[in-house]
C-alpha cells in the first residue's frame, strides 16, 4: 500500500485522539452508560475505517497529493 509513515501515523493519531475524546466525554458525564455499550459504539463507528482512510490516502497519493 503506497502509504507514508506520516499519513500511517497521522491515522493512528486520529483514531487515539477520538477514542479518548470520548472516553473523557464519557467520564465528564458521570459515567452513566455501561463501559461495553460505549466500546460496542466505538467498535460499530470504527469498523472498516482504518483500511478505508488507508485506502483514501493512497488514492490522493496516487493522484498528487502525498503528504
Amino acid at each position: 500500500m503506497d502509504v507514508t509513515e506520516v499519513q500511517k501515523e497521522f491515522i493512528s493519531e486520529y483514531f487515539a485522539l477520538a477514542f479518548i475524546s470520548i472516553s473523557l466525554d464519557w467520564i465528564r458525564r458521570g459515567m452513566l452508560e455501561e463501559p461495553d455499550e460505549i466500546v460496542r459504539q466505538i467498535e460499530i463507528l470504527v469498523k472498516g475505517d482504518f483500511r478505508k482512510a488507508l485506502l483514501n490516502f493512497e488514492e490522493s497519493n496516487r493522484s498528487g497529493g502525498k503528504t
